[in-house]
C-alpha cells in the first residue's frame, strides 16, 4: 500500500471535535490509522459521506477501534470527525489538554478478481 498525501498530524485540544475533509477515489482500497499520546485515548472518529450525509462508520460502535480498512467503488468526499476523549485524564491547565494526533491513510488500486 502507498502512503496518501491526505495523511495528517496536528495538535488538538482534548474533548473537542475537529473535522477533516478527504477525497476517496473510486476503485481503491484504503486503510486509516489513528494514534495519539497515551493519556488522550480513546480516539472517537466518525466518517460521513459529505454529499448524502450518511454515516459510513462510527468507531464508538466498535469499541473505539483505531484502524479501519475499506474499499470504494466510486469517488466520494468524506468528512472525518475526530475527538480525543481522554477519558482517564485530568487537566490542570490548558497546556495539559493539548495532544498530538496522527491520521495515516494508505491506499492501493483494488485488484481485479476472477477471469
Amino acid at each position: 500500500m502507498n502512503l496518501s498525501g491526505q495523511s495528517r498530524s496536528t495538535l488538538l485540544e482534548a474533548r473537542n471535535t475537529y473535522d477533516l475533509e478527504m477525497m476517496l477515489f473510486g476503485r481503491m482500497d484504503y486503510k486509516m490509522f489513528f494514534c495519539t499520546q497515551r493519556k488522550f485515548y480513546p480516539i472517537h472518529f466518525i466518517i460521513t459521506d459529505i454529499e448524502s450525509g450518511e454515516v459510513l462508520f462510527d468507531n464508538s460502535t466498535d469499541d473505539y477501534v483505531e484502524a479501519l480498512g475499506f474499499s470504494t467503488d466510486k469517488t466520494t468526499r468524506i468528512n472525518v470527525q475526530v475527538t480525543l476523549i481522554a477519558e482517564d485524564a485530568e487537566f490542570r491547565d490548558i497546556r495539559e489538554n493539548l495532544g498530538c494526533i496522527g491520521i495515516t491513510v494508505l491506499f492501493r488500486r483494488t485488484p481485479r478478481l476472477g477471469f
